[in-house]
This record gives structure tokens, C-alpha cells and sequence, in this order.
């Protein structure tokens, strides 16, 4: 499902034939939360336009799934729609730098001559929050360990019978 807009830090950017919207939800994530991070792009007709390449992160996030929504035409244009599930490291400042598409026009009437093009958004930066908040975790914080348990003992009768299986099992396999 998608993200309210309301709930997500998003760019976006427009050259030529092509429009590249970026999506970071959630906007308040906190340190346990995958966040979604989606790219819109939309696209004239015969405009080829290659997708951009992430590694196994995105800045400061680790990159845990990916894909692709099925391709769509909206209000006559192709639209592809990417997603990134991704899992911060820290708490804190997070900064995805610029995300950039390249694209080569083959309309007719067209001033890049098939060329290929690239779109750059604004780098997107979000806040990532701890459970502690500004709190520094300590060890002496953490309760005390129980002692360990005794482990309930075996009984002689135990003892006879498991021998007793294992020589009935023993004579008959040999």
C-alpha cells in the first residue's frame, strides 16, 4: 500500500519528456522500522529510460528487498514504479543523496538527438528515532541474570530401560 503523502518525505523532478518522483516513508521512523522508498517515473512515449542502480545500501540504509510495480499508462504516459525496502543502522540524520534516472528520447521532434539524459532529484533527509531517544544504552542497566536451573536427574529405572532398548536394538540390526 502506498504511504499518505502526508506520512512521507518526497522530491521531485522534471526534464524534458520525463518526471521522477521519490518517496521516503515513513516520514517519523524510528530505529525498528523498515522504511519504503519508492520512484515514481513517468514517462513520454518512446522515451527509453533506465532505472537507477543501487548496491545493497542507499546511504546510510541497508537495502533488504526490492522491486518493480507492473508497468501502468497514466494519462497516456507510461509510468514504472520501484521500491526499496530499507533498514537504518543508526539513529539519527540520515541523508539518501540525489537519485538519478537516465533516459534517451527516439521521438522525432526531440533537441537531445538520442542522446542520453540524466534527472537528478534533491538528496531526501530523514530523521531516524531510538526507543532511548538521546539516551546512551548501558550495560549496567540491564537486570540481573537468574541462576541457572537444575536440569531434573534420570532415575535408575530410566538407566536400566535405555539399556535394555539399546541391547534388544543392538541384536536385532546385527
Amino acid at each position: 500500500a502506498e504511504a499518505p503523502a502526508a506520512d512521507a518525505v518526497e522530491r521531485v523532478a522534471e526534464r524534458g519528456p520525463v518526471q521522477m518522483t521519490v518517496k521516503l516513508s515513513p516520514k517519523n521512523a524510528r530505529l525498528s522500522d523498515f522504511l519504503t522508498l519508492e520512484i515514481i517515473i513517468r514517462s513520454e512515449k518512446d522515451v527509453e529510460v533506465k532505472p537507477p542502480a543501487f548496491g545493497k545500501a542507499v546511504g546510510d540504509f541497508i537495502v533488504r528487498d526490492y522491486g518493480t510495480k507492473p508497468a501502468e499508462i497514466k494519462d497516456e504516459r507510461p509510468t514504472q514504479v520501484i521500491w526499496y525496502k530499507l533498514e537504518p543502522l543508526h539513529a539519527g540524520k540520515h541523508l539518501i543523496r540525489t537519485v538519478a534516472v537516465e533516459f534517451v528520447d527516439k521521438r522525432a521532434k526531440t533537441e537531445s538527438k538520442g542522446e542520453p539524459v540524466t534527472l537528478e532529484t534533491e538528496p531526501l533527509e530523514i530523521t531516524v528515532t531510538s526507543e532511548l531517544g538521546d539516551q546512551t544504552p548501558n550495560l549496567a542497566d540491564l537486570e540481573v541474570m537468574s541462576a541457572p536451573l537444575d536440569l531434573p536427574g534420570r532415575t535408575v529405572w530410566q538407566w536400566v530401560l535405555g539399556a535394555v532398548i539399546g541391547g534388544v536394538w543392538a541384536a536385532a540390526c546385527g
